[in-house]
């Protein structure tokens, strides 16, 4: 299966190192006019390596909470030869869909080692990093299953492309150690887990094949879904499957919940075996899968309620709890201005948080009015030439940090509005605007918050309940 939910620009970059330079960071931007400001365009390469050791640490944070173990994590050969086919023939229809899990040999780059590796691994474009990467594939349900898979022990990443608009990278993660046949008894895996926090509130976009088109309808448009659950089972086949989603109340940062009257919410299940068709292939469900039918409420508290029968498992009632994160709202993103460097320009860093927890948010539009000697100017020069705004890093890191620099070039202050972007967030919250003064001073101090790459937060008192149903519904 592939997961394409960033390929457009639109990747979410969780970087696990703190500090990285511009230049390991790498930036794909296109100049526009806003305002007067220029905003220049600018890209540099990423460092490469260690992002098959970053991929394990970032799965096995999900993994965790499910109540699975890590993974080891390295770089593959077979994945990175399928990377570099993809990269080489991106925009081809010869890698669309569901053609990225093959190979045409006549095509440049294609190996017999890359052919085999495409078969039995997921693909992701458009990331900018390894952790964001498996974030997005996490948060596609037809590929979280084998990302879940208790037999997995180690995962082999490959990564190609050079980061920009017309190459974005390619990921090919190998799950080959997970090929084995099931031995013990079956087992049943929740995700989100057992008492998860910070939970997106939205089904993410981009899957491939994208499971909303079971429910929705070719015509229909595919947004406003709840983030997807499941409940994987390995080792059996579920059948007779029902599920349930009921809110609770409002979950507090510390992981209590305030009731506010239990309510069903509606809700779409794909059953596992319901077949996903598109144009370059099909593909089967294999979790029980259920979304709400309108996306998730923020910092809300939810029971997810499956009832399946499963080889000897019998017919069993699996109920577990979680709870999304809160809403961004202009409050959260704090703003810091440095001082000015020789040539006059001002680093400014946005911090982004919700709950004290770095959001994968990212700055979608700068605009800013430019005042000198008592007149506002947004379009004509001031001394030294035009003011500059110069994003450095659009897209959030894993501590939420988004770099811009604005230099005044003889203006006395600048009057700037960021367009703060939640990726998770739901359509009253996606665009945050952000509002400051600056002027050739620094002033402000980064926010410190909690990584988006620390282990998740737990609602109290959350410990799921696998039930034996005596009935046998």
């Amino acid at each position: 299966m592939s997961a394409r939910p960033h390929a457009t620009c639109l990747a979410r970059e969780a970087h696990r190192k703190h500090g990285w330079t511009m230049a390991e960071l790498g930036r794909c931007l296109r100049a526009v006019i806003l305002g007067g400001a220029i905003l220049l365009a600018a890209w540099a390469p990423v460092a490469g390596g260690g992002e098959g050791r970053e991929a394990a640490e970032a799965l096995g944070r999900h993994r965790s909470v499910s109540g699975l173990p890590a993974v080891d994590g390295e770089s593959g050969s077979g994945a990175q030869a399928h990377a570099t086919y993809l990269a080489r023939n991106f925009g081809r229809p010869e890698v669309a869909g569901l053609r990225v899990h093959e190979e045409d040999q006549s095509l440049p780059g294609a190996t017999a080692e890359g052919a085999a590796a495409a078969k039995r691994s997921h693909v992701a474009s458009g990331d900018r990093s390894a952790s964001s990467m498996i974030d997005g594939l996490i948060g596609a349900p037809l590929h979280r299953h084998a990302l879940m898979d208790p037999r997995l022990d180690r995962i082999a990443v490959g990564r190609a492309g050079d980061g920009s608009a017309a190459a974005p990278y390619q990921w090919v993660v190998d799950l080959s150690s997970a090929d084995h046949p099931w031995a013990g008894p079956p087992v049943a895996v929740a995700y989100p887990g057992p008492g998860q926090m910070h939970v997106p509130t939205r089904f993410p976009e981009g899957e491939t094949p994208d499971p909303r088109a079971a429910v929705a309808g070719p015509a229909a448009a595919l947004g406003g879904m709840g983030y997807p659950v499941t409940l994987s089972f390995f080792g059996c086949w579920p059948t007779a499957t029902t599920a349930r989603l009921t809110s609770l109340g409002t979950a507090l940062p510390d992981g209590t919940i305030v009731p506010m009257g239990e309510a069903d919410v509606p809700i779409h299940l794909l059953t596992p075996g319901t077949t996903i068709r598109t144009d370059t292939g099909d593909r089967a469900v294999e979790p029980v899968l259920f979304f709400a039918r309108d996306v998730l409420r923020p910092q809300t508290a939810y029971r997810a309620t499956v009832v399946a029968t499963c080889g000897s498992l019998g017919t069993s009632t699996y109920e577990w709890s979680f709870a999304t994160r809160p809403r961004l709202r202009p409050a959260d993103v704090s703003v810091a201005v440095g001082a000015p460097s020789v040539g006059g320009a001002q680093d400014v860093v946005l911090v982004a948080e919700a709950g004290g927890i770095a959001v994968p948010a990212r700055v979608s539009e700068v605009q800013a009015s430019f005042t000198t000697q008592g007149s506002r100017t947004g379009a004509g020069p001031v001394i030294g030439g035009a003011p500059e705004i110069v994003l450095d890093e659009a897209q959030a890191d894993s501590y939420g940090r988004m770099r811009l620099r604005i230099n005044l070039r003889g203006a006395t202050s600048a009057d700037v509005t960021a367009i703060v972007t939640d990726a998770y967030a739901d359509h009253e919250g996606a665009a945050v605007p952000v509002t400051f003064t600056m002027r050739p001073v620094a002033s402000g101090a980064d926010k410190v918050v909690v990584p988006s790459t620390a282990p998740f937060s737990r609602l109290q008192d959350s410990r799921p309940s696998w039930v034996p149903d005596p009935i046998g519904r």
